[in-house]
């Protein structure tokens, strides 16, 4: 997949976690990653990404994720269990529900559902501009 990138946004380098339970979407959000030269390490579930993230001991650019995501962990755990583990990592939570005032974190963006592609790339260039 090819599409166009007008912000010059590259993440060449650079790891970045998607959580996301659907599959079309996690796909989409993979392929625009991978397009940007980016490595991509997408997951269905918290649980899933959580053990992904122990295991590379949380070296990770950007982690972008479903509030709503499938699993035993929920979306608000796996945001405060990386908030106390990585609080360096600037995370994207993306959902059609908005999410609970004060549960968000100082390094993190909302993209509410459903989103453009443009928006995306907005919201990973200014999550990647302030690390």
């Amino acid at each position: 997949m090819m599409f166009m990138n007008d912000n010059g946004l590259s993440l060449e380098g650079l790891r970045i976690v998607v959580v996301e339970k659907d599959a079309v979407l996690r796909e989409l959000i993979a392929d625009i990653i991978i397009d940007l030269n980016g490595e991509c390490l997408p997951f269905e579930s918290a649980d899933d990404a959580l053990i992904r993230l122990h295991q590379i001991y949380g070296e990770c650019a950007l982690i972008i994720f479903d509030i709503g995501v499938l699993g035993v962990m929920k979306g608000e755990g796996f945001l405060d269990m990386v908030s106390r583990e990585w609080p360096e990592i600037p995370m994207i939570i993306s959902s059609g529900y908005g999410i609970e005032a004060g549960r968000s974190r100082q390094r993190s963006r909302f993209l509410f559902k459903p989103w453009s592609i443009c928006e995306l790339l907005q919201a990973m260039s200014l999550a990647l501009r302030h690390t």
